[in-house]
């Protein structure tokens, strides 16, 4: 298995504020990464940022607004990116049928409406470069059922697939998904 030289490489992560993000942070700067953290909690962000001696973002990504324009936000702060991490996200826990319309709203665009359209600039951004990794942080909810996670499972099952279909079409150029 080829693993990355992280050494100065410009990483982001979305939903980075605070569990798998926040530790994929911290992760990254020990391997020498310069890492850039997006997400909506600007304290959190700031404090995360300080820690890594790295740089922050503050975007609300269940929204066009947050979404489009970031990784030209990205670019103008770090001069390229490297490595790609799509992170944000939510889950619910409650039957479908009794969900909130408005969260699942929030749910689909959050975890499979932003990775697709940050990935889309990203991938392009890395192909002009000739070279990129973009990692997505998908979940087992999205190959197997889980009552009571079924918009998060659905939203997850189309990352899974998404991913894997773009792997495919990118086969052969030098950037690569995970």
């Amino acid at each position: 298995m080829h693993i990355m030289d992280l050494k100065n490489k410009n990483v982001v992560i979305t939903g980075a504020s605070t569990g798998i993000g926040e530790k994929m942070a911290e992760a990254f700067a020990a391997a020498g990464a310069k890492v850039l953290v997006v997400a909506r909690s600007t304290d959190k962000l700031s404090a995360l940022a300080n820690r890594v001696d790295g740089s922050f973002l503050t975007a609300d990504l269940s929204t066009a607004e947050g979404v489009d324009g970031l990784v030209d936000q990205c670019v103008e702060t770090l001069g390229h990116i490297d490595v790609w991490v799509n992170n944000a996200g939510i889950e619910t826990n409650d039957a479908f049928v009794s969900t909130d319309r408005n969260l699942v709203r929030t749910l689909a665009r959050l975890n499979f409406e932003a990775p697709l359209l940050l990935t889309h600039d990203v991938v392009n951004h890395m192909l002009g470069r000739s070279g990129g990794h973009v990692v997505q942080i998908s979940s087992i909810a999205g190959a197997i059922p889980f009552p009571g996670l079924t918009a998060y499972a659905g939203s997850k099952a189309g990352l899974t697939n998404f991913t894997e279909s773009l792997r495919i079409e990118l086969a052969d150029t030098p950037v690569k998904l995970t």
